[in-house]
């Protein structure tokens, strides 16, 4: 793999994708912060994972066989992937998402190609479920407490990058945080925590500078997935507790709820 980044083709690709990327993030940081839609009561069942893709978002569920969409509306389109079950889904352009199935494989679709999703080929040694996202450029995976950056090649490899790893020293040494879920993109980077029966909200992981943890403020609703939506803004899917199946989109903006919940 490491031979395909020495070669001139494989070399544009990346300069072409860093421009094309740059571009696509100052058009969206213009954007207003977007409506959240709310999904239908008890239809979701153990939601993992949610993504943003500028249009919709898109949730990925342990008891689902597929991936759902959820549209302005708030209906929950079942999406046919066809690639067994997804449990982990980021976006990495309009309509184009990267999946994880419960086997631990990784697939590139694109929802306007009928051709089959692509499965990405990684070098990487990670469990199923470890924590991924995408910051516009770069593909983080994360195991054992490091994230790692990757680039994506067309050809589908994913290929590590040099000394981009970040050790994420959350939340001091509680030996029971747990990770739930990871976003970044816009500059941001946020880490979705449970630490006993608290949950926060670690911002800037892997972006660099400080990591800020926020104690996650509502009692009434349990945060299950979170994805960026703008800098330092997130859409957080939550259950509200006791009351299985009902599930809200809340809007995170810079370490506060809002409304409060």
């Amino acid at each position: 793999m490491s031979g395909n980044m020495n070669k001139p083709g494989a070399a544009l690709v990346l300069i072409a994708l860093t421009a094309l990327s740059s571009l696509s993030c100052r058009r969206t940081q213009q954007q207003r912060t977007p409506a959240l839609p709310q999904p239908p009561a008890h239809v979701l069942r153990d939601p993992s994972s949610i993504a943003y893709d500028g249009e919709h978002f898109y949730v990925a569920d342990w008891q689902s066989p597929g991936l759902l969409r959820l549209e302005t509306d708030g209906r929950l389109e079942p999406l046919n992937f066809r690639r067994g079950g997804a449990i982990q889904v980021v976006a990495v352009g309009r309509r184009r998402l990267i999946i994880e199935t419960n086997d631990g494989d990784l697939y590139l679709w694109d929802l306007d190609d009928r051709r089959a999703p692509q499965r990405l080929r990684s070098g990487a040694d990670r469990k199923p479920g470890s924590l991924m996202c995408w910051d516009g450029l770069l593909l983080w995976l994360t195991d054992k407490g490091v994230a790692s950056a990757n680039a994506l090649l067309p050809n589908g490899d994913i290929v590590p990058m040099a000394k981009r790893e970040r050790g994420l020293q959350l939340l001091g040494s509680a030996e029971d945080a747990a990770g739930l879920a990871f976003a970044c993109g816009w500059g941001s980077s946020l880490i979705l925590l449970r630490a006993g029966e608290d949950y926060f909200v670690a911002a800037g992981a892997v972006t660099g500078g400080r990591t800020q943890q926020h104690l996650w403020s509502s009692r009434e609703w349990e945060p299950a997935a979170i994805t960026l939506i703008g800098p330092n803004q997130a859409a957080v899917l939550a259950q509200q507790k006791g009351k299985s199946g009902d599930f809200r989109l809340l809007l995170w903006d810079n370490g506060t709820l809002k409304p409060e919940v």
